[in-house]
């Protein structure tokens, strides 16, 4: 299976205050999808490089990994409640390494909105726990489910570059 790693309390609880704060404010247009033959899903915000949030993900993620160079873009995602959603394997190839990171303040079981990932052989779910990262190679298929009565809001980090693990 292709790497999937987990990273809980990533950021301190300033940050994740300010991360929160930061997304609630962006401007959402609607999804788009990587898919031609599936429907669009969702809603996204683009981060401008200049803006904070970008800076604080550029700057925590590339003190981590060392595999980080090229930093192609950063978006937030707002899936509502019970969307159906559909593999992707993220826009087109070519980056290196995909991170998502989940900001909704609490999590429950009963909530759903697991990742999934498949390499064609094994399944991988990840829980959407607060302020946990998941870094992932990109080549993987993936699905960011809904929760089941509430909206979720991740951050999405694509790199363009991936020299090897950390």
């Amino acid at each position: 299976m292709k790497s999937v790693e987990i990273y809980d309390n990533f950021f301190d609880k300033d940050q994740v205050e300010m991360i929160r704060r930061e997304c609630s404010g962006v401007k959402f247009r609607y999804g788009h999808n990587y898919n031609a033959d599936t429907p669009t899903q969702g809603l996204k915000g683009e981060v401008e490089q200049q803006h904070e949030l970008y800076l604080l993900f550029k700057k925590n993620l590339e003190e981590v990994f060392e595999y980080c160079e090229d930093l192609y873009s950063l978006e937030i995602n707002l899936i509502p409640p019970s969307e159906r959603v559909y593999f992707t394997h993220g826009a087109g190839g070519g980056f290196g390494r995909h991170f998502i990171y989940y900001c909704n303040p609490n999590w429950d079981l009963d909530d759903c909105g697991e990742t999934q990932f498949w390499d064609g052989k094994e399944m991988i779910t990840v829980v959407p726990m607060s302020n946990r990262l998941v870094s992932f190679d990109p080549a993987l298929a993936f699905k960011d489910t809904s929760f089941r009565d509430q909206y979720k809001m991740t951050v999405e980090v694509r790199y363009a570059s991936d020299q090897t693990a950390h």
